[in-house]
Order: C-alpha cells, then sequence, then structure tokens
C-alpha cells in the first residue's frame, strides 16, 4: 500500500505548479478605491468617459473614449501626479475596448490606461500606462504630451515594415537566377 502512494507523491511534488490569475470587470460608475495605487491616480482615471475596463491581478486597464482636449486633460493631470510612474505608447490603428476572456469586442477606445507594478502580483501599481489609438478621434497633428513623459510606439508600423522586408527579400531571392 505505502509503495503504491510514493509514485502519487513524487508527481504531486515534481510537477509544476499552475497559476491561475484573478481577475474581473470593472462595473460602471465610480472606480473603487485601490490601495496600491498612487495618490490621485483613481481620481484622475474615475471619469464618465470611461467605456470599460478590467482587472486581473494588480493589473488595471481602463479604456476611455473622449476628445483630444479631453485626453488632454487626463493627462496633464496624471503628469501633476507626483507618485506615478507615467509613460505614453503610441499606437496606429483602432483601439479596442475588451476584457482578455470576453468573446466580443465593448467598443472602440481612443485611449486606454494600464495602472500596474513590477509583476503580476505587487502590493504597489505605480506605473501609469496610457496607450493612445490614432484610428480614432486622435491624430499626431494635436497630440501633446507633457515634457518629460517618455513616449514610445506601440511597434505596428515597425512590425509592419519587418514583415515587407522578410517579404521582398523572399521575393528577390526567388527572383534571382
Amino acid at each position: 500500500m505505502k509503495r503504491s502512494l510514493l509514485p502519487s507523491l513524487l508527481c504531486a511534488l515534481l510537477l509544476p505548479a499552475t497559476c491561475f490569475g484573478l481577475g474581473g470587470d470593472h462595473q460602471e460608475g465610480d472606480l473603487p478605491l485601490q490601495p496600491g495605487w498612487p495618490e490621485g491616480v483613481r481620481e484622475v482615471l474615475n471619469s464618465p468617459l470611461r467605456s470599460h475596463g478590467y482587472w486581473v491581478n494588480s493589473h488595471d486597464v481602463l479604456f476611455y473614449q473622449g476628445t483630444p482636449d479631453q485626453l488632454h486633460d487626463m493627462l496633464a493631470a496624471l503628469a501633476k501626479t507626483p507618485d506615478a510612474n507615467l509613460s505614453v505608447v503610441i499606437h496606429a490603428g483602432k483601439g479596442i475596448a475588451k476584457s482578455p476572456w470576453g468573446k466580443e469586442p465593448i467598443g472602440q477606445a481612443d485611449w486606454s490606461v494600464h495602472v500596474h507594478g513590477d509583476g503580476p502580483i505587487t502590493p504597489k501599481q505605480d506605473r501609469v500606462t496610457f496607450h493612445l489609438y490614432l484610428d480614432g478621434n486622435l491624430d499626431l497633428e494635436t497630440l501633446r504630451i507633457p515634457a518629460g513623459i517618455p513616449v514610445t510606439s506601440g511597434g505596428e508600423i515597425e512590425r509592419f515594415i519587418q514583415k515587407q522586408s522578410e517579404q521582398g527579400r523572399g521575393a528577390a531571392e526567388e527572383a534571382a537566377p
């Protein structure tokens, strides 16, 4: 009897543990207090412009629809929040408001804001990343980012160029005698 338990016990101890994340959609209305967020961030993000939002572990994602002026106001207010590590990512294309577990999109988003920490589960979520989508109400001509805020590309244009470059090399190699 004891011998038959040994393989089962070894399997249970040696197999990697599976970790499941917790998550859910943010309800309409006021955002709940988030103890790990920097002071002032909730007040700025708790806006009627929010069209959807969800959370997974210590990562919140909030989607917004609005005018460029409303975006600039939100971005400027967050830039004044001293403990928020703010950055901006610009995407070429549409922003889609959707939870990872949702089958259908909720709608379009002009921007989304991710509030997170260094890891999937952290007591402090001091990183605030603005994702701006240029296929809606926003365009580069009118975009105003406060000084000192890091701005990066979402990578869509770079991936397109890389793909075109690879396809061009393949076509050139096929055409070579």
